[in-house]
């Protein structure tokens, strides 16, 4: 008896598959961070919360979440707030909506990965 096996080459949509769930998980890591940075940021006008957002780089693997520059193109306002200055105390917001919602951001990529 003879048995007949036939082997299907799937990278391509394997990879193709995954490469979409890291950007999507990117996309959403992104967006909830900038969330939280814009909830913790102070506001006095409401500008620098309204300034935050993400972007993904996909040949980096990456999402960056910050303060658009072209908000305040003249000097970085998101910075000064953050880290403070010589006149002005720290008011951490972005590096807290980062740092202390680890979990929630695994957790997002978790779900993506295993979809």
């Amino acid at each position: 008896m003879a048995v007949d096996v036939i082997i299907t080459d799937n990278f391509d949509e394997v990879k193709d598959q995954f490469t979409n769930a890291v950007t999507q998980a990117l996309a959403e890591v992104g967006i909830e961070a900038q969330t939280r940075a814009a909830e913790n940021a102070p506001k006095r006008t409401g500008t620098l919360a309204g300034s935050y957002s993400s972007r993904v780089v996909e040949d980096e693997k990456c999402v960056y979440v910050g303060a658009l520059s072209d908000a305040f193109p003249k000097k970085p306002y998101a910075a000064y707030v953050e880290l403070g200055t010589s006149r002005t105390r720290a008011q951490p917001h972005l590096k807290p909506a980062i740092m202390d919602n680890i979990d929630v951001y695994r957790n997002i990529i978790d779900s993506h990965m295993k979809g």
